[in-house]
């Protein structure tokens, strides 16, 4: 959901982040941290799948709101600021921003699961949180 902010889609690549690593086979023995691992894998699909979306041409809707009964007017208005703020980022900017506030990361796990050095994904969360703050005011 982190990524892919659609649970529809969250169910996808997860289904499809399985049947790669059960065709894997032995490639994965030497496997050394598996939540990097199996996190470089999910995004991986997930930028495919992404790709061939925009190809298409077809925007999908913005599922905001989707499961939040219970909260205020107020509260849904904030969360759905937020969103648009996220979605506003690069992606490389709101991947790190997600992955270290939602998912719990830290930078240099970030920075080995994305392929960049820890300084680049603590340049990239800090620009990315200046972003938000001048976005959401």
């Amino acid at each position: 959901m982190a990524i892919s902010r659609r649970p529809a889609e969250a169910e996808d690549l997860v289904q499809t982040v399985f049947v790669k690593l059960a065709t894997t086979g032995a490639d994965l023995l030497a496997v050394r941290k598996p939540a990097s691992y199996l996190h470089r894998i999910l995004r991986t699909v997930w930028v495919d799948a992404w790709r061939r979306e925009a190809s298409t041409g077809e925007e999908q809707p913005l599922e905001a709101g989707a499961g939040r009964s219970g909260h205020t007017r107020l509260d849904e208005t904030a969360a759905l600021d937020v969103e648009r703020a996220l979605r506003r980022l690069p992606d490389h900017q709101r991947e790190v921003v997600e992955l270290h506030l939602v998912e719990g990361f830290s930078f240099r796990e970030i920075g080995r699961m994305t392929g960049v050095s820890i300084w680049t994904a603590t340049g990239r969360y800090r620009l990315a949180v200046g972003r938000l703050r001048n976005l959401l005011g």
